[in-house]
């Protein structure tokens, strides 16, 4: 490619992060006019397109979203929720604050985070209102569930994205993610308390 073309695409594309941080034009939108403007310009071509955007990253990124507004649409993931976090107050605060930070861990390896968070966020509250407890340190259990998504290529766009390129199997993403989901809980259930005490509101 011409040097000089690779500085416009390159200009172009900071141009577009720049207009989508100071919220004058929707980051998604820009990337999907820049396309077109690229493809106008022959910047790009349609086979390369599909070169480099395999089929089953998008078929894998489209079920997961899918996937992710069924369970929200039905109520299937609230009831999930609701249901596996009925009676923690009964076995203590600190169990109702590792039950949240589990629950939030499950959903967000089967959904995105931000929908995993959206969730169990006012379970969360629920959780804290009924224990009568500082809501603030279960608002960070789901913080810190909805960020954990390691053992699967499904909750974060990340994972998917360097799933067909680096030819990785979901068992690769368990085998090498799970310990690390893991550890990541069990710092997360010790620090919490710590930071964000379990006391009456």
């Amino acid at each position: 490619m011409d040097p000089r073309k690779g500085l416009f695409a390159l200009g172009a594309f900071g141009l577009v992060i720049g207009l989508s941080a100071f919220g004058i034009v929707d980051f998604l939108k820009g990337l999907f006019a820049l396309l077109a403007v690229f493809l106008a310009l022959g910047l790009l071509r349609t086979d390369e397109i599909r070169r480099h955007l395999p089929l089953d990253i998008v078929v894998i990124i489209a079920s997961a979203l899918v996937l992710s507004d069924v369970m929200v649409d039905t109520g299937t993931a609230d009831l999930l929720a609701g249901g596996l976090l009925a009676g923690a107050s009964e076995h203590g605060p600190y169990a109702a604050l590792a039950l949240v930070l589990v629950v939030t861990w499950i959903l967000t390896e089967l959904m995105s985070n931000n929908a995993a968070a959206a969730l169990a966020f006012p379970v969360a509250l629920g959780v804290a209102q009924k224990t009568g407890l500082d809501p603030m340190p279960f608002v960070m259990a789901v913080l810190y569930g909805a960020s954990c998504s390691f053992s699967t290529p499904y909750g974060y766009q990340t994972n998917l994205m360097i799933m067909s390129p680096g030819r990785y199997a979901l068992s690769d993403f368990f085998r090498a993610g799970f310990p690390i989901a893991l550890t990541f809980q069990a710092v997360a259930l010790f620090a919490i308390p710590l930071a964000f005490p379990l006391k009456a509101a």
